[in-house]
């Protein structure tokens, strides 16, 4: 009995500490309205038997791994977990809870994962074409002597992108008098949109959602699941409670500026940690009573 408030006690402490949060406002898609409406059914027919309960997983790298921990916990004096809402490092363990996946799993998945070649874009040579391989045994360099010089150096020009021919000067953005032909040589834009283009992370997440990589209704899981991502165009929250699971996934952990933006549907999209970090909000506008982070 006392394990149980204490937990109670957790949980309270913790949903106090999260009203300090800014709220974001549910989201960007009119679906979203509905699906805070379908919500709001299931949590009361489940409330005329007893309170409702949402785990709110935060970003935060590390916090992952205590995460599991919790969930193991959870699992182990028989807590009901009615839906899971999740940011960054929270929305991908909390996307492969919903899923169905045992915290036992989970914990095996985060201690057993490599994760300097998760983050990063490197292939472990086993994977690399026999040819490919064969060529860079061979040769340490290569030059494109089928160009003509005159080829060669209009290719060059167009590479680099942020030289203006007109007054051979260096440009990091576009002037207000050519704004729109410059904006395609500026250096700004020549730079990658992230350091690492994310894709062992997307091969993680694709082995681990087979059969959720089209449209599906996130609410209709295991356990409801919805997470966070930031759209930095409008600078909203874009609120994914269906579509494709992998591609939810893969945006809510989108850290700026080291793994690549997903652009999808017009959106692009960042890490949910810029616009709501501990989305509390949401779980309560979909009707959880006993919010625990």
């Amino acid at each position: 009995m006392k394990r149980y408030l204490l937990l109670l006690l957790l949980f309270a402490s913790a949903v106090l500490s999260a009203q300090t949060t800014t709220s974001a406002g549910f989201g960007l898609d009119p679906s979203d309205d509905q699906a805070v409406a379908e919500m709001k059914a299931r949590m009361d027919q489940i409330r005329k038997h007893r309170p409702t309960l949402a785990l709110v997983l935060s970003g935060g790298g590390a916090k992952g791994a205590a995460t599991v921990g919790a969930l193991k916990y959870l699992e182990q004096y028989k807590f009901p977990v009615d839906m899971v809402v999740g940011t960054s490092i929270g929305g991908l363990i909390g996307g492969v809870y919903a899923m169905g996946y045992s915290p036992e799993f989970l914990d095996s998945l985060m201690r057993n994962i490599n994760w300097d070649r998760t983050m990063s874009d490197r292939i472990d040579w086993q994977y690399i074409p026999y040819s490919r391989r064969r060529y860079k045994e061979q040769f340490a360099l290569s030059f494109p002597f089928f160009y003509s010089v005159k080829d060669f150096q209009n290719q060059f020009q167009e590479d680099i992108r942020y030289a203006n021919p007109t007054d051979g000067k260096l440009h990091l953005a576009a002037d207000d008098g050519d704004a729109d032909g410059m904006v395609l040589k500026s250096l700004m834009s020549s730079l990658p949109s992230g350091y690492i283009f994310g894709q062992n992370v997307q091969y993680l997440i694709s082995s681990l959602t087979p059969g959720y990589a089209d449209s599906t209704d996130f609410l209709r899981l295991p356990v409801p699941f919805a997470c966070v991502a930031t759209d930095v165009v409008s600078g909203r929250a874009k609120v994914w409670h269906n579509g494709s699971l992998n591609t939810a996934m893969r945006s809510t952990m989108s850290i700026p500026g080291y793994f690549s933006p997903v652009r999808t549907r017009g959106m692009v999209l960042v890490d949910g940690g810029m616009r709501n970090n501990f989305p509390v909000d949401l779980a309560r506008q979909m009707g959880a009573d006993i919010v625990g982070l």
